[in-house]
């Protein structure tokens, strides 16, 4: 079965010469057609310009090498209106910030009857009546009241469902969500949470969620990538990576969740400071914070590879065993 998306060595780069910055370094990911893929990793690792070069969406100091193909089309070399039905269209997004997403001198229904409009040839009243129904859809109280509010009589988790209804507006193949939960209470972040889930039932929608919070796609991916300084360094399902994962960084990301179950329990912080994405090591970039590392991790780049201790692909010269200490970082 042909991926949905299918992103194969991805290369971002800013800038020229020798101090432009690589954001993102030969990435491969494949979204199947009703899965939901996690990107997580910290900030800088790469994840929203891997997904933002997909939409094409970064600004004009950005340099992309690699194929981007959804549904068979080439990203990469569609044209700028080819780019524009695409947006909004057959691909949704959600930006990163609902506070300032949206347009504060406009009211949401008119901002939402506008996404409508912009991708279907529909009459206003039309569009409006679609556009109530999206406020239904994810769960804003009357709706049709709602319509004629303005972004500040909302608060953030009420601005994020109105960005969620704005992304699926034209009914895309695939929603992008770039950290949909940021900045918001643990209760709102699991309704959030819920709305996406019931979108991939109801509407069969494929969904990228880029997040730094490991509990987003414990409880809602079926695959997730790890990202570290612009590469992914270990994936697979989800259930894999919290009780199977073999990379250091992996671990080390586990072991700074707090956990419920053991009073006392103390948290591990990885230590030292992520790469310059402006230095180009010749070896592993996870090596200066590793633990394990070797003379071979300092020269030589591991590749992304399945593990023999694992059902993930592991990016490491030295995995880490899989077994119950790894289900003690959990």
């Amino acid at each position: 079965m042909n991926s949905l998306l299918s992103i194969k060595d991805l290369h971002v780069s800013f800038g020229n010469g020798p101090n432009s910055v690589d954001a993102v370094r030969g990435i491969n990911l494949d979204v199947e057609r009703g899965e939901i893929v996690g990107i997580v990793g910290e900030s800088g690792s790469g994840k929203s310009a891997s997904m933002l070069s997909v939409l094409r969406l970064l600004p004009p100091t950005a340099h992309i090498r690699g194929s981007i193909f959804f549904e068979g089309q080439d990203l990469s070399n569609s044209s700028s209106r080819e780019m524009r039905e695409i947006r909004g269209g057959k691909i949704g997004m959600i930006f990163q910030d609902p506070m300032t997403s949206l347009n504060p001198s406009f009211r949401i229904g008119a901002q939402i009857t506008e996404a409508v409009m912009q991708h279907s040839d529909v009459s206003t009243k039309v569009a409006v009546s679609k556009a109530t129904g999206l406020l239904e859809v994810v769960s804003i109280p009357r709706p049709s009241e709602s319509m004629s509010l303005f972004p500040h009589e909302l608060s953030g988790g009420m601005k994020q469902r109105i960005m969620i209804a704005m992304a699926i507006a034209n009914d895309p193949e695939l929603l992008i969500a770039d950290e949909p939960t940021t900045a918001l209470d643990v209760t709102i972040q699991a309704q959030i949470l819920e709305v996406l889930r019931g979108l991939r039932e109801t509407r069969k929608l494929s969904i990228v969620i880029i997040t730094h919070d490991l509990g987003v796609v414990a409880g809602l991916a079926d695959n997730v990538n790890v990202m570290y300084a612009g590469e992914i360094v270990e994936s697979g399902n989800v259930e894999g990576l919290f009780y199977q994962s073999s990379h250091p960084y992996s671990r080390g990301l586990l072991s700074c969740v707090p956990r419920l179950d053991i009073r006392e329990s103390a948290l591990h912080p990885i230590g030292g400071d992520p790469p310059k994405l402006s230095e180009r090591s010749p070896g592993c970039s996870f090596q200066p914070r590793c633990k394990s590392s070797t003379s071979l991790c300092e020269t030589t780049k591991p590749k992304l590879k399945r593990s023999v201790l694992s059902r993930l692909m592991v990016s490491c010269h030295n995995p880490m065993e899989s077994s119950e200490t790894a289900k003690a970082t959990i």
